[in-house]
C-alpha cells in the first residue's frame, strides 16, 4: 500500500493526536499512534488508558487498504522538518514504512494495529452541539477548582449537568468552587443528566476547535463522552461515583456586599503576594466604609505590606483571611469591569461574582476563608 499525502495536511492531523500520547504510557503499545488509510482517506488515532483521539485527511492511494502503528515521536519529528510538499508512504514491505520526498528518504517500523485500543463506541444518552469556544470558556471557568485529592474520586473530575435546554459546569476542592451556567442550548434530554468529565478531557477542547470557529457537538453515554469537530473525535471515560450536592455550600444568606474595581484588586493582591508566607499564602482583607487594606506578613521573612483601595461598601467592618493565590486565580476568570464579594462572617463561604447582572447569572465562585491567627496574619 502507497499513499501520497501534502504535509501541511498530515501535520495538521497529527498536531492534534499526538497531544493524546502518554509521555510515559503504561503499555508500550501506546507510545504509537495508528494509521490507517481506506481509500482516499487517512484516519489517524491515538490514545491512552482513558482518552482517544481521530482525525481524518484526504490522501491519494494505491494498492490494499490497510492500518498500522508508529512511534508517534519519531513520525513527527521527520515530519515537521520536511519541506512543504508532498510525501510518499510506502508500507508494501512487511514491517516498515518508507517516507520520501524525492530529496529525502526514511525508513521507520510499523506493526499490526491488533493490539492498538480502538475508538469506544457506546449508546448515546442525550447530544447536543453549542459552539466550541463557550464550551471551552465554561470549561475554563471551573477546571481551577478540581481536586487533587485521590480518595475523593468524584472531586478529580468537572461536574456536567444537562437539563432541557441548559447545561451546568461545577467543579470544587472543598477550599474553592467555580460554577458556570449556559441557557437556551439545544439539549434534548427527557431528564437531568449529571455526568463527571476528566480535566484532561476538557483540556483538549482547544486541541480540537476549528481556528475559524464554529460548532462542538457532544454525545453523552453511561461511562464516555465524545466531543466532535468537524473530522475530529475526541473521546473519554467518564469518572465514575457521585458529586456531593455542591448547591447545598452556596449561601443564600451573604448579607455584606463589597463592589470592587477588578483589575485595582487584581493589581494590589499580585503585589502583596510577594510578600506573603510561602507556606500559607494567607492574605487579610479588612473591609471598611467604602474602603478595602489588603494586607500580610511573612515571620519568616520577617517582611509584611499593604495595599488600600476605594471600594463600595456601607456594611459593618469585617476581616477575612484568603489564600491570595487562590483569590488571584478566581480574579483572572471574571471578564468585567468590576466584582462583587458577598460575605457574611470571617469563617464562612465567601462568594465572588461579576458585578454584571447578566454574567452573574451564569457564573459564580466560591472560596472558603482562612482562619486570621491575629491581627497581623501569617
Amino acid at each position: 500500500m502507497k499513499f501520497y499525502v501534502q504535509k501541511s495536511d498530515l501535520l495538521t492531523v497529527m498536531q492534534k493526536v499526538i497531544k493524546i500520547v502518554p509521555a510515559r504510557p503504561t503499555l508500550q503499545v501506546l507510545s504509537n499512534i495508528c494509521i490507517s488509510v481506506k481509500g482516499s482517506v487517512l484516519a489517524m488515532r491515538a490514545a491512552d488508558l482513558d482518552l482517544s483521539m481521530s482525525a481524518r485527511t484526504e490522501v491519494k492511494s494505491s494498492g490494499q487498504d490497510r492500518d498500522f502503528i508508529i512511534n508517534a515521536k519519531k513520525l513527527f519529528d521527520i515530519c515537521k522538518e520536511l519541506p512543504e510538499k508532498e510525501i510518499l508512504f510506502n508500507a508494501e514491505k512487511s514491517g516498515f514504512v518508507q517516507i520520501s520526498t524525492g530529496v529525502d528518504e526514511f525508513k521507520l517500523p510499523i506493526q499490526t494495529a491488533d493490539e492498538y485500543p480502538e475508538i469506544p463506541s457506546f449508546e448515546e444518552r442525550a447530544s447536543f452541539s453549542l459552539n466550541a469556544k463557550l464550551l471551552d470558556d465554561m470549561a475554563s471557568r471551573v477546571r481551577f477548582a478540581v481536586s487533587r485529592d485521590t480518595t475523593r474520586v468524584a472531586l478529580k473530575g468537572v461536574l456536567m449537568e444537562l437539563e432541557q435546554g441548559s447545561l451546568k459546569m461545577v467543579a470544587t476542592d472543598g477550599h474553592k468552587l467555580g460554577f458556570c451556567k449556559e441557557t437556551g442550548l439545544p439539549v434534548t434530554t427527557k431528564k437531568k443528566i449529571s455526568i463527571i468529565v476528566p480535566p484532561k478531557a476538557l483540556d483538549q477542547l482547544p486541541n480540537i476547535m476549528d481556528p475559524a470557529g464554529g460548532d462542538v457537538s457532544v454525545k453523552l453515554g453511561e461511562t464516555y463522552i465524545e466531543f466532535t469537530v468537524n473530522t475530529t473525535v475526541l473521546t473519554s471515560k467518564l469518572i465514575e461515583g457521585e458529586y456531593p450536592n455542591y448547591e447545598q455550600v452556596i449561601p443564600q444568606t451573604n448579607t455584606k456586599k463589597a463592589v470592587i474595581k477588578r483589575d485595582e484588586l487584581f493589581s494590589s493582591l499580585r503585589r502583596i503576594s510577594v510578600i506573603s508566607n510561602s507556606r500559607t499564602r494567607q492574605i487579610r482583607f479588612a473591609f471598611e466604609k467604602n474602603s478595602l487594606t489588603v494586607s500580610t506578613s511573612d515571620r519568616d521573612f520577617n517582611g509584611e505590606g499593604k495595599s488600600s483601595l476605594p471600594i463600595i461598601y456601607d456594611t459593618d467592618p469585617i476581616a477575612i483571611g484568603f489564600n491570595v493565590d487562590f483569590f488571584i486565580e478566581i480574579l483572572r476568570l471574571i471578564d468585567d469591569e468590576d466584582i462583587v464579594i458577598n460575605m457574611n462572617t470571617p469563617l464562612s463561604a465567601v462568594l465572588v461574582l461579576p458585578a454584571d447582572k447578566k454574567k452573574s447569572e451564569k457564573m459564580l465562585f466560591l472560596i472558603m476563608p482562612l482562619r486570621l491567627l491575629d491581627e497581623g496574619n501569617e
